[in-house]
Formats: C-alpha cells, sequence, structure tokens
C-alpha cells in the first residue's frame, strides 16, 4: 500500500498489458477486484485499487487479488483524474513476470543466496531503474519493508533523505562502469528508524558475458559504532561476503563441470574438486563404495549403479553455509550421476546395435579385388540404415549385397538387421539377384508396418567368360544403377532399373550383366551418394563422369567416390555405401 501524493513522480506507461483502476468506498469495490482477477485472462492483468482511507479495505484488497493498493489524499478529487497517471501499472507487471523468472535462471544463485543469514538482493539493470526483483528473508528483517514493498523499486529508496552520501555517488559509477563496490550507507527503517548499512555490489553474467543481474550483501552495522570495533566488524563482513561469493562461485562452477562430465569418474572428480575448492585440497578423504559408518562428515551419493557411494570428509563443515554448499554439491552430483548412467547406457545399446549391423566377415571374394565402405552421416555413435555384407547363391557362387532402408536411428537399425539377414537367406534358396529380391520382396509385404522400404543391389560373380575376363550379374531394386569403369580410363553407366522392396506386390527386378576385363571394376553405390548429384540414371551418369580416368582398383575407386561427395557443397546428411568389384589385373 502506498499514499499517491504527486501523480507527476510516477514512471511513463508502455503498452501491452491489461490496467484496471478501481475505486474502493465500500465492499462493492472488494468485488470488483475479485470478479476481474477471475475473469479469464484476467490472471495476467494489473489492478490497482484506490481506496481514502489508510487503512481501510487493504486486507481484503489484496486477498481478492489487487495487483497493488492507492490511497488518495483528501484534495484529490475524483478517482478518474487519478487514471491519467496511474501508468505505473505496465512496470509493475513487467517485474512481477521477471521476479518469477529468476528462480529459473539463476537456480544455483538464489538457493545459495537463501542458505545465507545475511541480506542479499537482486536488481535487474535491463529493467529501467534497475529495479529490485529478489529479496530474501534477511533482508526484509533488517530493513522492515516486506517482498511486496520492494520488489520493482531501486534500493535508493532505503536512502531515504540521506541522497547526498559519498557512497551513493561511488555505488552509481561502480554500476555504471559494471564492476564490484563495497561501501557503507546510512539508511532508514520502514519504520523510520536509521541504521548503518555495509553494502558489497558485484555483477552477475550470464554465458555470453552480458550483465543480467547486481547481487547486493547487506549487513546492519550500527550496533558496531566505536572505531576499533567498527573496523573489525567491517573487516569480517568483508571477508563473509567474500566467502559468500566465493561459495556461489565454486557450486555453480562444480556444476558446470558436472553438465560436461561423460563418465561417472568425471562427475565424482568435479565434486572432489569443487569441496576442494571450498574447504580445502585435503578435506575430502575418500569417495568410497560400500558401506561405511553414517555420520556428519558423510554425504550418501545416490547412484543407481553403485547404491553404497559416500562422500567423506575429514572434519565437519563449521559453517553452516560450507555445509549447505555441500548437499548442494552433493545434489548435483546426484542429478549428473543419473544424466551419465542414462547417457551411457544409450551409447552401449547404440554400440550394440552398430556392431550387430557389421557384416560376419570383411566383403570379400577370393581371388578378386574387392573393397567395400560405409560412412554413416551422424556422429560416431549414430545407427544409420546403409550396409554391405557378403552372400552365397543355390549354386555356390559368390555375391555382395549393398542396401539402404528407410529411416534413421535403433528403427532403421532393426529394419537394416532383417533385410541383411533375409537377403543371405534368399540368396541361398535362389539361383539369380532378381529371384533373391523377389522373396525379399515377400518378406518385406508381410512386415506389419507397411512404410518399411528397401533399396538394395544385389550381385553375383559367375565366373571368367568366353575368352578371357569375370562376368558379374545383378539385379537392382530401388538402388540407383551402377558405373563400370574400363581399363581404358572410361566409364559407363550399366544395368536396368528395379522395384523398391516393400512397395508393391507386382515389383520388377531385372538381371543384368556385365563382363570386366583385368583392371576393370563396377561399383555399386547407395543414394546417399547419388542423390546430392541429383538422383536416378542422372546421378550415375554424373559420377561416370566424374571418375572417368580414375585408377581402376577396387579400393582407388571407393575412395574416388566418397572423394567426390565430400568435396559437394553443403553437409553430408544421407549415409553412404559403396562396393568396388573387379577381376583385379
Amino acid at each position: 500500500m502506498r499514499e499517491v501524493d504527486d501523480l507527476a513522480t510516477l514512471l511513463p506507461a508502455t503498452v501491452g498489458t491489461p490496467l484496471f483502476v478501481v475505486g474502493v468506498d465500500d465492499d462493492a469495490g472488494v468485488e470488483a477486484v475479485r470478479t476481474i482477477r477471475m475473469t479469464p485472462g484476467g490472471e495476467e492483468a494489473v489492478i490497482v485499487a484506490v481506496q481514502r482511507a489508510a487503512d481501510g479495505y487493504l486486507s481484503a484488497l489484496l486477498r481478492a487479488g489487487a495487483s497493488d493498493v492507492w490511497v488518495l489524499p483528501d484534495r484529490e478529487s475524483t478517482i478518474p483524474q487519478v487514471e491519467v497517471r496511474l501508468v505505473l501499472a505496465e512496470h509493475y507487471a513487467r517485474l512481477q513476470v521477471e521476479h518469477a523468472r529468476v528462480g529459473g535462471e539463476l537456480n544455483v544463485l538464489k538457493r545459495a543466496l537463501d542458505l545465507s543469514g545475511t541480506g542479499f538482493v537482486l536488481t535487474d539493470p535491463r529493467l529501467p531503474d534497475n529495479p529490485i526483483v529478489y529479496a530474501n528473508r534477511s533482508f526484509a528483517e533488517v530493513t522492515g519493508y516486506p517482498l511486496e514493498e520492494t520488489l520493482g523499486r531501486n534500493c535508493r529508496f532505503l536512502q531515504g533523505e540521506y541522497r547526498d552520501q559519498p557512497a551513493v555517488a561511488e555505488i552509481t559509477e561502480a554500476i555504471r562502469e559494471q564492476r564490484s563496490v563495497s561501501v557503507t550507507l546510512r539508511n532508514v527503517r520502514r519504520s523510520g528508524e536509521e541504521f548503518l548499512n555495509e553494502v558489497h555490489i558485484a555483477p552477475v553474467r550470464d554465458d555470453d558475458g552480458t550483465i543480467s543481474r547486481f547481487v547486493g550483501v547487506q549487513i546492519d552495522v550500527t550496533e558496531q559504532q566505536n572505531t576499533g570495533a567498527r573496523l573489525a566488524l567491517e573487516q569480517e563482513a568483508r571477508r563473509r561476503a567474500e566467502r559468500e561469493r566465493r561459495r556461489i562461485a565454486i557450486v555453480a562452477a562444480g556444476t558446470a563441470s558436472m553438465d560436461r562430465a561423460e563418465s561417472r569418474e568425471a562427475v565424482l572428480r568435479a565434486l572432489r574438486g569443487a569441496v576442494g575448492d571450498l574447504l580445502g585440497p585435503a578435506s575430502v578423504v575418500d569417495l568410497a563404495d560400500g558401506e561405511i559408518e553414517q555420520d556428519d562428515r558423510t554425504w550418501v551419493i545416490h547412484d543407481a549403479d553403485h547404491p553404497t557411494s559416500s562422500l567423506v570428509l575429514d572434519t565437519t563443515p563449521d559453517d553452516v553455509d560450507d555445509r549447505s554448499a555441500v548437499d548442494l554439491l552433493v545434489e548435483r552430483t546426484d542429478e549428473a550421476l543419473t544424466r551419465v548412467g542414462r547417457r551411457l547406457a544409450e551409447r552401449g545399446l547404440i554400440r550394440a546395435m552398430r556392431e550387430s549391423l557389421e557384416p560376419l566377415r570383411p566383403v570379400a571374394i577370393e581371388g578378386l579385388d574387392v573393397d567395400a565402405q560405409v560412412e554413416p552421416a551422424g556422429p560416431g555413435l549414430a545407427v544409420g540404415g546403409d550396409f554391405v555384407d557378403n552372400v552365397v547363391f543355390s549354386d555356390g557362387t559368390s555375391g555382395v549385397v549393398l542396401g539402404d532402408v528407410t529411416g534413421k536411428g535403433p528403427r532403421a537399425a532393426a529394419l537394416t538387421g532383417l533385410v541383411r539377414h533375409t537377403v543371405r537367406a534368399c540368396a541361398r534358396l535362389s539361383a539369380s539377384p532378381s529371384q533373391a529380391l523377389e522373396l525379399v520382396n515377400l518378406m518385406l509385404l508381410d512386415v506389419p508396418d507397411r512404410r518399411r522400404y528397401s533399396a538394395l543391389t544385389l550381385g553375383q560373380v559367375l565366373g571368367p567368360a568366353d575368352g578371357a575376363g569375370l562376368r558379374v550379374r545383378f539385379a537392382l531394386a530401388g538402388s540407383p544403377p551402377p558405373v563400370v569403369l574400363r581399363d581404358g580410363g572410361d566409364a559407363r553407366v550399366e544395368g536396368a532399373p528395379g522395384t523398391l522392396l516393400g512397395a508393391t506386390d507386382t515389383p520388377t527386378f531385372t538381371d543384368s550383366e556385365v563382363t570386366l576385363g583385368p583392371g576393370e571394376v563396377v561399383a555399386f553405390f547407395s543414394d546417399g551418394v547419388s542423390e546430392p548429384l541429383g538422383g536416378g540414371v542422372q546421378a550415375s551418369e554424373r559420377l561416370a563422369e566424374l571418375l572417368r580416368g580414375v585408377p581402376t582398383g577396387a579400393v582407388d575407386v571407393t575412395a574416388a567416390i566418397l572423394r567426390h561427395g565430400n568435396a559437394l557443397e553443403g553437409p553430408v546428411t544421407d549415409d553412404r555405401a559403396v562396393i568396388a568389384l573387379g577381376p583385379g589385373r
């Protein structure tokens, strides 16, 4: 509640927040405030109740939901004259929102401040006049001002008539220069009693270095009037304020290190380091696993994989604030260990998936020049949908398969495993690649999720052709046509297109055949290679142009194909698989 004495001094309005001014002369005014607050959208409104009597309906109005209660002196005439100057409302609402947000942005800082018995305030220099957006209980006890009369005001309201103190200029200059300052001010409590207030102010920066808050530490030094006692108190107050700032910094730094930790050992190392910084390097006796006697030197660490872990100190912290800081660090350790455990479990699952998708043996055919490469598009532990493998047909001839399934991650990994093992089984029941693809298509059509598709290239080595060379038969199922590199440096696209597996029960698969002379190679590849080049047959033709003149060893060809893909602009967004096959020289 405040008396509106000089309306011209009120803050200017900003646009955007609903404002209601309610004149209160009887119970009807209280009911009007309650009705506005309960109306949909009214919870965000600013409701200013204006009354004549200083006591009046204050308690009832606040319970009804009034944002503020104003008292008009008798010389003011009518309520409508006040509305012109009640422009503080938008500013008041913004401060309410900002205060609610402090707990999320500066949780560690606010927790540390609440643990202290010293008066603290947080101000926001981004808002007009650098208002108070947080004050702890000790501040209210020292000054006598409750929270509702503190938030939204500049700290200068405590100065009363003592606005010309030299220390005030020191504070103003320090805030302008964005640095710390310590001064002693003559302030006035809400009761009108004067007191000496030792104030320590420091900026608080966010992640990008911008100052988002100023923290003020306030200590009542009124009782220490003689010079010797006053000096000692000032020194102790400074030390206490410095220790408090140091605790805040240590807890924040330790929490940040735990958040970055990738292992249990790293989390516990961060805990040991933070406690050592707080209490001294030799303070941590052990981070023990196993049952130990619980006492006031021991903190239990809650870790699912190590349920009896404990932090053991050499002595009990004498300072209650130090103990509270250790409590907070152990709490952050529990949270970090939970995150790390979940992350490691996920990585273990992904690693197992990837290992299960690797060929049982390297892709190779005895006596031939073969190289196969798979490059996932994601990070090192990502699970992709491309794969390569060896196959054997019903007549005993060897072959290779290159596949690409829809999707990414665990879902794609499961489909990849299903398709790869099915292709190997179907090849053993088939005399040709096209027959095997027919069987694989039938299998995918029986999968309940009809969105599961796969593109495959299935190759079969038939042996030497009449006269010389190596005969390779292959069939395509939604894959780009391969490129054949001849010994003279020429490169051509070969093969007939085929239907994507799982897309229809009337697919078309055609066996194509190429004959390779010494040093010549056929290169099969997935759409992760062809799509950046435009996709389809045109992409294979463009790749053939890029490969003309490349040495025709299998390793040289796979390296050249992947190298051309890496040279394209933009990030790699799809897995890439390549198999190069030839008779060698």
